[in-house]
Order: structure tokens, then sequence, then C-alpha cells
């Protein structure tokens, strides 16, 4: 099976050393990354400070800094090399930075207290979807904050018109019932849904317990 889009895009050097600047320096970009380290500061709120925490799919350090702010112990993990070299510029010496796949963490069982996880599971088709939360199970003692693409009406609409421009769009949503059961199955409850933008964007950070 092919592997998913981001797993092999992020990888490419030229990528990773613009992400930020085509994410986050517009006014718009600048408008919702702060109301994402917004909701991700509402779902920490279940984290004490000093938990070990796992920052899965780290890319270049800016959910990272938020969790070393709020003053938890970090290590941030991810597929792209040039990706965590960036994030050690930021960070240096702060963090430890590990190369893996999230499909088969290179940790142990129980390593850290809590998963954070922003903006990978969007990218996600269902079975990896499945599996990167048996991952994040496995290797979380307490539970998991992650970040899912949910479809509502609204959202549905945006994915149906941005379809016409991009036919074959590399995001996987699904409904809030659904993200709900797959948590379930794997054992997590979700206790608390911090959405980015209500009603208009997809985005939502799930707080999950065991």
């Amino acid at each position: 099976m092919n592997p998913y889009r981001a797993k092999v895009t992020y990888q490419d050097r030229q990528v990773a050393s613009g992400y930020d600047a085509e994410r986050f320096t517009s006014l718009y970009g600048g408008f919702y990354n702060r109301r994402e380290l917004r909701a991700l500061d509402t779902a920490l709120r279940w984290v004490k400070p000093g938990s070990r925490v796992l920052d899965l799919a780290c890319g270049t350090g800016r959910i990272t800094e938020r969790l070393v702010a709020s003053g938890l112990k970090v290590t941030g993990a991810d597929i792209s090399l040039p990706m965590i070299e960036l994030a050690r510029k930021k960070l240096p010496g702060a963090v430890s930075f590990v190369a893996g796949d999230a499909e088969a963490f290179p940790f142990q069982d129980a390593s850290f207290d809590w998963v954070v996880s922003v903006r990978l599971f969007g990218h996600l088709p269902p079975t990896v979807r499945a599996r990167t939360l048996s991952e994040v199970v496995r290797v979380a003692r307490c539970g998991a904050i992650i970040a899912f693409y949910l479809l509502n009406p609204v959202t549905r609409t945006r994915r149906f018109v941005k379809s016409l421009i991009q036919p074959k769009p590399h995001w996987h949503p699904a409904t809030q019932r659904q993200i709900v059961r797959e948590l379930a199955a794997q054992g997590l409850e979700a206790q608390q849904i911090c959405a980015v933008i209500p009603v208009v964007d997809q985005a939502h950070i799930f707080v999950a317990t065991k």
C-alpha cells in the first residue's frame, strides 16, 4: 500500500524549510495560529506540570515550544529529518528529538504520561489512523490530546468546494461520532473537544483519557 501523501511530502527539505512561512506569516495564518494555540492551551489544562509528553509529528517545533513553555518534559518525534533539524534550532538543548514513524514508535510501553498531536491525524487514512491510535495508547500512560478534522454541514460544504479545485484532497476528516467511536475502540474516552474556530473550521482538539 502506498504511503499517505504527508508521510512523503514533509521529508522534502525544501518543503520543510518553507513550512512555517507558508502557513503562519500571512494575516490569516497568524490568526489561525493564535486560535490553534488557544485551543491547545485549553486542552492542556488536563495535563499536570512536569508531565512527560510526546509531541507526535512535532514538525518544526511550533507546538513543541508551547509544550515546553507550559512546564512539560517534552520529546519531539517526526518522520521528517529536515523538520527535526529545524525544531532543534528553535529549541537547542531543551528537547529530545527522535526520528520515527507514528505507526511504529521507537518507544517502550508507557514511556510518556501524555501524547500530544496537532496537525497529523487529519492526514491519516482511516486504517492508518487506527494503527497510529493503537501506538498512542501503548506509549501513553494517561491519555492523549489529538487534533482531528471533523465533518459537519459547514465543513462538508467547504470540502466540496475545494474538491472542485483539487479533485483528490489529501485530508481525511470524519464525523465527531466516528472519532469518538475510534477512540473508544482503542480504550480512550473523549473528555473534551476544543474547536479551533467553532462551526466553520474542521480542526478540533480532543482530550482523551484511558
